[in-house]
């Protein structure tokens, strides 16, 4: 077998480590009041599923704490439905790879990896607190618990500690405490997802007192939870190149590698690539498009009390960002495409492993049928690269160019036109009050695609 360290950097980590030994679940704990008795897995996997969505909608939802367009709870419940849908079909082609507490708990996980959703917002801008263990976080931004300690910053979610129990990870695990006192989101949403499965238990037996003991009646680690969420985990490259050579925005999950386990690859896939790769156009473009409103709260600011009021040299910086960010749409899917071809190459389920000459594992005997499957998922990559370019085309042919060294002339000209103003904000899926906004190049090139279907 192979050697640990031939594994990645970063996966055989001491601080890695250190934290799975940490949040193990004990058996044969007396009640506490943080427990909720329950009668069997069954009661206690519909009460688990029942309090995640319900922390999403409380926090995330329309009515909310803290709304979001893109991280909304919708967005949890679809990819718990894909990764239940592609766990149960690789359980048909080997039950060795997939049982039935994977599906439990994957879905568990799928509904927790974005429980908590911090962020700071600089001139308008939302900057998540990504991060899943101490080396992923920034240093970028100063943190303090409960609010954020960086002139020109501004908190958008509060944050407790004491609010998730995390007072029980050691701080001399990690090489600096501090990054524990404010962890990333990613890791967050690992102890939270984790805390919420251990909370329901189940009686195992009596002390020597007569007292009664339980244990939660879902089994799962901490090291369980966190290896699943740390592939979502996403960095960024602006300036990444394609293939035939530009420049595009790439997307990479550092902690998906060869070594991920099939539930980790699934999770990682649904999350970032299943959008653009197993859905439609229609499918695909709402989810970029949410995504920009997420992060760009400014516009929102800007154009909240009505558009005519807004005067043209703002207007221009919108549909630079807007146009900026629809140019982008076509590279990000190729290079997930790219990321998608790259794990099916790596994975060891999928290719065994060879090192120096010497093979010491071969690929899984069902290997070829895995693949022929996440393939026959994955199918829309080209096409949604391809409209996604001829919906930037468009736009661009009508309101202007993203690019900021042409000329702003033409941009004012056609933005000074309310009805386009409002029918680039819609482009977007912003709404407009109190203004008819035109007919969007986004909704002519959807009744084309649907005409030719």
């Amino acid at each position: 077998m192979p050697d640990e360290n031939d594994k990645p950097t970063g996966i055989a980590d001491t601080n890695y480590r250190d934290y799975f030994g940490l949040l193990r679940p004990k058996e044969g704990l007396p009640f506490d009041e943080s427990m909720v008795i329950v009668e069997n897995e069954g009661e206690a996997k519909t009460r688990i599923i029942v309090s995640l969505k319900a922390f999403l909608e409380t926090s995330y939802g329309p009515e909310g704490e803290n709304p979001l367009e893109m991280h909304k709870p919708e967005h949890s419940y679809q990819l718990a439905a894909d990764v239940v849908s592609d766990l149960e079909a690789i359980q048909r082609i080997s039950p060795d790879l997939v049982g039935p507490a994977n599906i439990t708990l994957d879905e568990f996980i799928s509904l927790g990896h974005d429980s908590i959703e911090r962020s700071v917002i600089k001139k308008g801008v939302r900057a998540r607190i990504r991060g899943m263990w101490p080396d992923d976080l920034s240093g970028n931004v100063t943190l303090k618990e409960g609010g954020v300690i960086e002139a020109g910053f501004e908190t958008m979610f509060t944050w407790n500690l004491s609010q998730f129990d995390v007072s029980d990870i050691e701080l001399s695990a990690v090489s600096d405490p501090k990054d524990l006192e404010n962890p990333g989101n990613e890791f967050a949403s690992a102890v939270y997802t984790w805390k919420v499965i251990q909370k329901f238990v189940i009686k195992v037996g009596e002390n020597e007192k007569g007292e009664p003991l339980y244990k939660p009646a879902i089994e799962a680690s901490f090291e369980d939870v966190a290896h699943r969420v740390a592939v979502t985990l996403p960095n960024f490259d602006f300036e990444a190149t394609l293939p035939d050579g530009r420049k595009a925005l790439r997307v990479h999950q550092p902690y998906l590698n060869e070594w991920s386990t099939i539930d980790e690859i699934v999770i990682a896939n649904r999350d970032l690539r299943g959008p653009c790769g197993a859905r439609d156009f229609a499918g695909f473009y709402p989810t970029g498009d949410a995504e920009f409103r997420e992060i760009n709260l400014g516009v929102r600011r800007q154009i909240e009390g009505g558009i005519l009021g807004v005067p043209i040299e703002d207007r221009i910086a919108i549909a630079r960002k807007i146009l900026g960010f629809a140019r982008t749409q076509e590279g990000f899917v190729l290079h997930q495409k790219a990321e998608f071809e790259a794990i099916l190459k790596r994975s060891v389920i999928f290719n065994g492993y060879e090192k120096d000459g010497v093979r010491y594992m071969t690929p899984h005997e069902k290997a070829g049928e895995l693949v022929s499957y996440f393939r026959g998922e994955y199918t829309k990559f080209d096409e949604n690269a391809e409209v996604s370019a001829e919906r930037y085309r468009r736009m661009e042919q009508r309101y202007g160019s993203a690019d900021p060294k042409k000329r702003e002339e033409e941009l004012a000209a056609k933005l000074s036109d309310d009805s386009e103003f409002a029918s680039l904000l819609k482009e977007f899926g912003y709404e407009v009050t109190g203004f008819e906004a035109a007919e969007t190049e986004t909704g002519k090139l959807l009744n084309e695609l649907n005409s030719t279907s």
